[in-house]
């Protein structure tokens, strides 16, 4: 459920006119993804067990980046872009941040690089783990006093959306959430009422997301209330682990992370055609309901390449290797 809302909260923050209340909370929409994955990497002590999860859950993001890579730059090259294929800058910020081609794949990038970092915290300097949300405290000053902290560079929007899209600051401190909340969530359910402190930090982001707009015209996704509303939201599922709703719950468990991959498509459309002055809400749902369709066949896809393709594949490596 938490993940089809975040699914989202994604989808709407890449709106082009984007400035409303929803503002203050959707910047968990990423961050909770992240913090999930963190949370599915802890295994009760099971070292070997979290390191092989690390270097398969990146190898995994690694190749979904590069899938989804070629597909947006063949989409773009054919739509819009007939440059798109042949710049060795933009290729290679795709490999490296994510963010060449389409700045939406940053989080595929970020993810396996961040993984691969985990498994050399884990395996050498487990303890490392306790200090990494910290770098929380970086992620929100790159993003909420980015023009403070980027002012003197001349190309100004290169060097804050590369610094903020990194891994040590999108991915690292939200992993690290996540792993500890599996840890230590049992206690923490003890020591807080996590209702009434997530209805407390719910009015926290809606006054702060007022005060921002008074004071500076503006709001960033990361506010001082982001973090704490990550871990009551991850807190509260945890306590009610068995509600769902049948459709919503679907969404989230098979579809939610295609409509995160899918949804730079359309934006791209909205853009290009100057669709922005729609309501919207009306695009916003309009864009999360079109990812669907290519959830299902994407999904459909995977199952069978899977099925006839990559598992018989396995199979004789894994025979001709006995043989041997």
């Amino acid at each position: 459920m938490l993940k089809t809302i975040c699914a989202f909260f994604v989808v709407s923050i890449h709106l082009p006119q984007y400035e409303c209340l929803l503002r203050a909370f959707a910047g968990v929409g990423t961050p909770i993804f992240l913090s999930i994955t963190g949370y599915l990497l802890y295994s009760y002590g099971d070292t070997a067990r979290e390191l092989k999860k690390c270097t398969s859950w990146a190898r995994k993001s690694f190749f979904l980046a590069l899938t989804f890579n070629i597909i947006y730059g063949v989409f773009l090259y054919l739509m819009f872009d007939e440059n798109i294929l042949t710049s060795g800058v933009r290729i290679i910020k795709s490999l490296v941040l994510g963010t060449g081609i389409v700045p939406y794949l940053w989080y595929l990038t970020a993810l396996w690089e961040a993984l691969l970092l985990l498994w050399l915290i884990i395996k050498y300097v487990p303890r490392l783990i306790y200090f990494l949300p910290l770098f929380y405290i970086l992620a929100y000053i790159l993003r909420s006093y980015e023009d403070g902290v980027f002012f003197t560079y001349a190309n100004f929007d290169f060097y804050s959306t590369t610094f903020r899209n990194t891994f040590i600051v999108t991915s690292i401190p939200f992993l690290a959430t996540g792993y500890l909340i599996h840890k230590y969530h049992e206690k923490i359910l003890k020591l807080i009422n996590v209702n009434f402190w997530l209805v407390v930090a719910i009015l926290f982001a809606t006054l702060e997301y007022y005060i921002r707009i008074d004071m500076f015209g503006k709001c960033s996704y990361f506010m001082l209330s982001t973090w704490p509303l990550i871990v009551l939201l991850m807190l509260i599922c945890i306590k009610y682990q068995d509600f769902t709703l049948p459709i919503l719950g679907n969404i989230g468990r098979n579809h939610s992370p295609n409509i995160y991959y899918f949804h730079g498509l359309f934006i791209w459309v909205i853009n290009t055609y100057h669709l922005e002055d729609y309501n919207f809400f009306v695009l916003a749902l309009g864009v999360y309901a079109a990812c669907l369709p290519c959830s299902y066949v994407y999904n459909y896809i995977s199952k069978k390449w899977f099925s006839y393709v990559w598992e018989p594949f396995v199979k004789r490596k894994t025979l001709l290797y006995r043989k041997v």
